[in-house]
């Protein structure tokens, strides 16, 4: 997987330093998720980090809280789509998150990663990583 970092400073160097990036890293979560036998009826412990890289207001001095896109959105996002019940894959919650948190007109592209720690056998975490660049007609906003 490309490197998250180097991602981020290409976008913000392709918009000529225009683009801020709010994130919300580290929110762990107990959730039930999974295809397998073992992970039905039983919630297992899954961390989230989502980056969104927006545009900032040509005359914004980033004095207030008008002058920026709020991150607490992210808490509301998260809370909304693993609020709505149980899933199969990961992937399908990030593709959802990816919805909610490209809603905001501002937003250029996000990603959502997701880690289910503690995997049984795994001697390590699983996840997945999913990035998505809004298209210039907005399409790809979700929600």
């Amino acid at each position: 997987m490309p490197d998250l970092e180097g991602a981020l400073s290409s976008l913000v160097s392709l918009t000529e330093g225009q683009a801020n990036i709010i994130f919300l890293e580290n929110a762990e979560r107990e959730i039930e998720v999974g295809v397998h036998e073992f992970e039905f009826g039983s919630k297992q412990r899954v961390v989230f980090d989502i980056y969104v890289a927006h545009l900032a207001e040509e005359e914004s001095q980033f004095l207030k809280i008008e002058d920026v896109v709020d991150y607490e959105y992210l808490l509301d996002s998260l809370d909304q789509v693993i609020g709505a019940g149980r899933f199969g894959l990961v992937e399908q919650i990030a593709d959802e998150l990816l919805d909610y948190v490209l809603s905001p007109k501002q937003t250029l592209a996000a990603t959502v990663k997701i880690t289910k720690i503690e995997v049984p056998n795994a001697k390590g975490d699983l996840g997945c990583c999913l990035t998505r660049l809004k298209s210039q007609d907005g399409a790809g906003d979700g929600i």
